[in-house]
C-alpha cells in the first residue's frame, strides 16, 4: 500500500468521544496488515481535521462489522478519543550503583511533564521552573538544556513525557584496595612446582609477608541535592597470625616465630560490581609449621601436628596422618596411606598408594595404581598410569588408563591407552566432583571415629577430653605413673605406643572437623540449584581415540586429537572440541 492510496470514509455514529466509521476496501486488503493500518491512519487524520482533535489521542478500538461483496468489503470500525493525561510537573528520584558495587541514594532526578495541568491549563515554563526550585535539586547539577528541549516537545506534540533525567549525582572516588606482598611462593603453579616446598622453608625472625593497607579516594561525590558523599576507602585485608607466626608492631607484617615451613590460607568474600561478581581476600591466615624430619627407607606410622619431612623413600605399608604438610624426598612405595591438611609433595615415584590432601598434591615423577586426592590442585610432572586422580584442577604430563575427576579444569599433554588398550575417563564438573568429595570425607570420618573410639577404650573418656596439642607430655607422664610403667624394655615399648596414640588424637580431630565443615558447604552448594560451573579439558599434544570425556554430565567418546585442543560443554547436549591449528591445519570446532 502506498501513500497515493485514497481512503474515503463515512461517520456512521458519534457519541462521547467515540466514532463509528464505515469505509470500503478491496477484499485482499482485509488480510494485509500493512494496508489496513494505512487506511486507519488516514481515517484518524481525517477525523482529527474534521472534529478539531489531536490525532495522537485517537486510537483504533476494533472492527464492529464486515459486509463482503465479490470484490470489496465494507468495514465499520470504532475510533476512540483517548483522554489526555493531565497533571502538574512531577519529580522523583532513583538510587544508583557505583562501578565498584556501592549503592547510593538520590543519584538520579527524573521529571514527568504533562501538556495540561489538573485545571486543564497548558503547561508553562514558569510552572516547570517553580517545580524544579521547590525540589531542592542542586541547580549546578541540572541539565537545563534537556528541560527546555523536552518542554518544547510536550507543548508541540501535546503529549506527556515521563522519566526525563534532568540531573545526575557524582560518585565519590574509590581508593586502592589493600595488597599483600609475599616473600615466598604463596600459590603452587604447575610449571614451577619443583621448588615450592624448599622455597617456603623459613627461620625464626624471617618476614613472611606484608600488607599494603587500603588507601582512601581523593574526591568527594554528591547526590542530586548537592549533599557530599565521602570518598571511599579501598577494601582492606586482615592479616591473621596463627601458630609459629607473630605480627609486627604496626600489624602489617607477619614474622616467623620458629623454624619451619610457612603456609597461608585465604578466606574469600564475594563482592557485587557492575561488571558482575568477583571474589577478593577477606582474611589471610599465616602459620609456620615446625618440621619433623624422619629417616626414610623404613616403615613409618606417624600422627603429627607438624610438617613431616621424609628423607629417602617412604617404605611399603607406611602411614602418615598430619594436620600440616608432608614432603618426601624419595619414592612412595606400595600400600602407603597419607592424610594431610596441607600440601603433600613427593619428589620420587608413587606406586599403589593413597594420598589425600586438604590443599595440594604435587608428584614430581610417575604415579601408578594409586589414588591421589587434592582439595585444590593436583599436579603430576610425570605419567599417571591406572590411577584415580581428583582435584579442583588436575594437571599431568601423561594419563594412561585411569580416571580423572576435576571440578573446574583438567590439563594434560597426552592421554593414551595402555598395552591392553584400557582407555582413560576424564570427568570435569561441579556436581560429580562435590559428590565424590562428600563420599571421601564420610569414609575418612567413619574410620577416624572408629580409631578414636578404640583409643578411648585404652585411656578412658576423661583422658580423651583433656588431650590437646600442648599437654601430650604431661598426660603421658600421668599415664605412665598410673599404669606403674618402669624403665625396662617392655615398659619403654608400651610408653612409645601410648605416646603414639596420644599424638594421633589432635590431628585426627582436626582433620575430622575440616572434612565435616567441608561436607556442610558442599551439600549446601549442591542444593543451591545454581547453574553448573563451566568445566574444561585441555590437551596440549595428543589424545588417543576412544577416550571418554564427561563435562557437567554430558558424556562422549572422543576422536583422536593430535594437536592442542580444548573440550567444553555447549550447555545443552553436546561437547565442543576447539582445535588449535597445526602446521597444515586450520582452526576448527567439532561437536560430539
Amino acid at each position: 500500500m502506498t501513500d497515493s492510496v485514497h481512503t474515503d470514509f463515512q461517520v456512521v455514529s458519534q457519541a462521547f468521544g467515540s466514532w463509528n466509521v464505515r469505509f470500503r476496501i478491496e477484499a485482499a486488503e482485509l488480510l494485509n496488515q500493512e494496508a489496513l493500518l494505512m487506511h486507519l491512519r488516514r481515517i484518524k487524520n481525517g477525523l482529527a481535521q474534521q472534529f478539531a482533535v489531536d490525532e495522537s489521542h485517537l486510537i483504533f478500538n476494533g472492527i464492529l462489522r464486515k459486509d463482503r461483496s465479490e470484490e470489496f468489503v465494507d468495514v465499520i470500525v470504532r475510533i476512540t478519543r483517548q483522554a489526555a493525561k493531565k497533571g502538574n510537573p512531577k519529580i522523583h528520584f532513583r538510587d544508583a550503583v557505583a562501578p565498584e558495587g556501592t549503592r547510593y541514594a538520590n543519584m538520579t532526578a527524573l521529571l514527568d511533564l504533562f501538556y495540561l495541568d489538573q485545571f486543564e491549563k497548558p503547561i508553562m515554563l514558569d510552572r516547570v521552573l517553580s517545580t524544579l526550585n521547590n525540589s531542592k535539586v542542586s541547580s549546578d547539577l541540572i541539565d537545563w538544556d534537556i528541560v527546555h528541549r523536552k518542554l518544547k516537545e510536550v507543548i508541540e506534540a501535546k503529549i506527556p513525557i515521563k522519566d526525563i533525567i534532568f540531573a545526575l549525582g557524582i560518585f565519590p572516588s574509590v581508593g586502592e584496595d589493600a595488597r599483600v606482598e609475599f616473600y615466598f611462593p604463596a600459590v603452587v603453579e604447575p610449571g614451577n612446582a619443583d621448588t615450592y616446598y624448599s622455597s617456603r622453608r623459613v627461620s625464626k625472625g624471617d618476614i613472611l609477608c606484608r600488607i599494603q593497607p587500603a588507601i582512601a579516594g581523593s574526591q568527594f561525590g554528591k547526590n542530586v541535592f548537592g549533599e557530599e558523599l565521602p570518598a571511599r576507602k579501598g577494601i582492606d585485608i586482615k592479616l591473621i597470625p596463627q601458630s609459629g607466626c607473630v605480627l609486627s608492631l604496626d600489624g602489617y607484617e607477619a614474622i616467623a616465630d620458629l623454624e619451619g615451613v610457612v603456609v597461608i590460607s585465604r578466606k574469600m568474600r564475594t563482592v557485587k560490581t557492575l561488571q558482575g561478581v568477583k571474589e577478593i581476600p577477606h582474611t589471610i591466615n599465616v602459620k609456620v609449621n615446625p618440621v619433623q624430619k624422619i629417616d626414610g627407607n623404613c616403615v613409618v606410622d606417624i600422627a603429627s601436628s607438624g610438617a613431616v619431612e621424609v628423607i629417602g623413600n617412604l617404605c611399603m605399608g607406611s602411614k602418615i596422618l598430619t594436620d600440616s604438610e608432608v614432603y618426601i624426598t624419595g619414592n612412595v612405595e606400595a600400600n602407603t596411606t597419607i592424610n594431610a591438611s596441607d600440601d603433600v609433595t613427593v619428589t620420587g615415584q608413587i606406586d599403589d598408594s593413597n594420598i589425600h590432601s586438604e590443599r595440594n598434591v604435587i608428584a614430581q615423577r610417575d604415579v601408578s595404581n594409586s589414588k591421589l586426592v587434592a582439595r585444590d590442585q593436583l599436579i603430576i610432572k610425570g605419567t599417571a598410569k591406572h590411577s584415580h586422580l581428583q582435584g579442583k584442577t588436575v594437571t599431568a604430563d601423561t594419563v594412561i588408563g585411569g580416571k580423572v575427576l576435576a571440578q573446574k579444569q583438567a590439563t594434560f599433554a597426552r592421554i593414551g591407552a595402555d598395552e591392553t588398550q584400557i582407555l582413560s575417563t576424564i570427568c570435569v564438573g561441579m556436581n560429580d566432583y562435590f559428590a565424590e568429595r562428600i563420599r571421601e570425607n564420610e569414609a575418612f570420618i567413619a574410620k577416624a571415629c572408629a580409631n578414636l573410639a578404640q583409643i578411648e577404650t585404652v585411656f578412658g573418656s576423661e583422658i580423651m577430653k583433656k588431650v590437646n596439642d600442648g599437654n601430650i607430655q604431661v598426660v603421658l607422664m600421668n599415664l605412665l605413673s598410673k599404669f606403674r610403667l618402669g624403665q625396662d624394655r617392655k615398659s619403654r615399648e608400651q610408653a612409645a605406643i601410648y605416646r603414639k596414640l596420644l599424638e594421633s588424637i589432635v590431628p585426627t580431630r582436626l582433620l575430622m572437623k575440616q572434612k565435616e565443615n567441608e561436607n556442610k558447604k558442599l551439600r549446601s552448594r549442591l542444593q543451591e540449584q545454581t547453574p553448573t560451573e563451566e568445566g574444561m579439558v585441555v590437551i596440549t599434544e595428543r589424545m588417543s581415540a576412544g577416550t571418554v570425556v564427561d563435562i557437567n554430565g554430558i558424556r562422549a567418546e572422543m576422536p583422536e586429537i593430535d594437536r592442542q585442543a580444548r573440550i567444553q560443554s555447549d550447555g545443552k547436549e553436546n561437547l565442543i572440541v576447539d582445535y588449535k591449528p597445526g602446521k597444515d591445519a586450520d582452526d576448527e570446532t567439532e561437536r560430539r
